[in-house]
C-alpha cells in the first residue's frame, strides 16, 4: 500500500477524534447548564440497607426527607441556617 493511504488514514482518524472531542465538550456544557438546578443534597445518612434520611436544599429552603423502597416522603421543613450545637459538660 502506498504511503499516501496511511497519511490519509491518520488525517481522517485525527479529524474524527477532534470532532468527537468537540461534540463531547459541547454536550457536557449543555448538560451542565440544563441540569444545574436548584436542588442540593446537603447530607445523607443511611439507616438501613434500603432506608436513608436526606437533608436537601431547594431554593434556599431546607427539608428532611425519608427515602426508602416505597418512595420519598417529606418528614420536616428545617431552618435554613443550622444552629451551632454546644458540647455538654461531662462528656457524652
Amino acid at each position: 500500500m502506498p504511503v499516501s493511504y496511511y497519511v490519509q488514514l491518520i488525517v481522517t482518524l485525527a479529524l474524527l477524534i477532534g470532532v468527537l472531542f468537540v461534540v463531547l465538550k459541547w454536550g457536557k456544557r449543555a448538560y451542565d447548564k440544563k441540569y444545574s438546578g436548584d436542588i442540593k443534597i446537603v447530607d445523607k445518612v443511611p439507616l438501613d440497607s434500603n432506608v436513608s434520611l436526606v437533608v436537601a436544599e431547594v431554593r434556599q429552603e431546607v427539608f428532611l426527607l425519608g427515602l426508602g423502597n416505597k418512595g420519598l416522603s417529606m418528614l420536616a421543613k428545617l431552618d435554613s441556617k443550622p444552629k451551632a450545637v454546644e458540647p455538654k459538660e461531662g462528656g457524652l
